[in-house]
């Protein structure tokens, strides 16, 4: 059964049975208050770190008078049972934060791999659908004051399907003479009702969604870069008259970027001027890197950094210093925004 479950990666009504075993769900409370509830999902044993800071700095940047009002949920799944207990009991410790397990049905064997994304965003905006809008903050993101909550405060209302901080530039649908762009889902917000009628996508590389889109659209111009989480549904939504608001500009955050940003190779053709911009970004991403492990080691949280995360970062910075011309340029590099964002979130957090 077990083999079954793991060649579909999709959760399914035996996945759910299954973890249904060990779900662990939170009284419904009724919604009070101005705020969306806030929703870190954490799969696996990579994001747990990360989401505890995630989560901390949430708080400590919410406006004290909003805080009571903040429902604050860390979604953990995917986890073996030897480790579970403890791990929950870690996260428990900060202080205003619920914790659900076992929403999404992933199984401890599963490799948790991006389609789950949009999986688990359709889930919880189910489970929450009794709120008119919802907000997600990625395990990998932090915020540092207001700001996040001044816009929802701002601009949430019927009419909007999402607030994000940035959009998917190269995930486009032009529609009579109108272009709409995709958002990024790194912090982003949901009007519950207008996402659970009219999102068709799945998973997050379901290019279904696309077909479906481009089908109801046939006289539009579909540009997608790769397909991924809620590209199909904000694309779709605007098209049906909602609104997507871009804050980006005016939240200050610091997003760390995830497996696919570590690689020594990414480091090729680096003399190669016309790279010059991306080989920059990349520097001062392996220097923040850096710079959060040192930051969970110093809190304590060290053996709790997953360990080929931790090596690959090793082997990054490695390669970064054996060559003369890549670690000149990288003492050069002036602190990037999201540097010194990290600092002012490792200060406000106590560490």
């Amino acid at each position: 059964m077990f083999a079954l479950m793991r060649r579909n990666r999709r959760p399914t009504a035996l996945r759910h049975l299954v973890s249904a075993c060990t779900r662990d769900l939170p009284p419904r409370l009724p919604v009070a208050g101005p705020l969306p509830s806030h929703h870190i999902l954490c799969a696996g044993t990579y994001s747990p770190v990360f989401a505890r800071l995630a989560a901390e700095s949430a708080l400590a940047a919410c406006p004290p008078d909003l805080r009571s009002q903040l429902r604050l949920f860390i979604h953990v799944d995917g986890v073996a049972g030897r480790a579970r207990a403890e791990l929950m009991a870690w996260l428990r410790e900060i202080p205003g934060v619920e914790l659900t397990y076992g929403l999404f049905g992933i199984l401890p064997q599963d490799r948790i791999p991006g389609k789950w994304h949009q999986v688990m965003v359709n889930d919880v905006c189910r489970e929450f659908q009794a709120e008119p809008h919802i907000a997600f903050i990625d395990a990998d993101l932090f915020v540092v004051d207001g700001s996040w909550w001044q816009q929802c405060g701002a601009h949430l209302s019927e009419q909007v399907y999402a607030l994000s901080v940035g959009l998917r530039q190269n995930s486009t649908l032009t529609l009579a003479g109108q272009c709409h762009t995709a958002i990024r889902t790194n912090l982003f917000t949901l009007n519950t009702q207008v996402h659970l009628a009219l999102n068709q996508q799945r998973f997050s590389k379901d290019q279904r969604a696309a077909t479906l889109l481009q089908a109801e659209y046939p006289q539009a111009r579909l540009e997608l870069g790769n397909m991924d989480s809620m590209i199909g549904g904000s694309l779709r939504a605007q098209a049906h008259g909602y609104q997507v608001l871009d804050v980006g500009g005016k939240v200050p955050h610091c997003h760390i970027g995830g497996f696919s940003h570590l690689s020594a190779g990414k480091f090729k053709d680096y003399r190669n001027p016309e790279r010059r911009q991306s080989i920059t970004g990349l520097l001062a991403q392996a220097r923040l890197l850096a710079r959060v492990l040192d930051h969970f080691d110093r809190r304590g949280w060290g053996d709790r950094v997953d360990r080929v995360y931790r090596d690959k970062v090793a082997q990054m910075n490695a390669f970064i210093a054996g060559e003369a011309a890549l670690a000149q340029m990288q003492v050069e590099l002036p602190p990037a925004p999201r540097e010194i964002v990290f600092e002012q979130v490792a200060a406000a957090t106590g560490a």
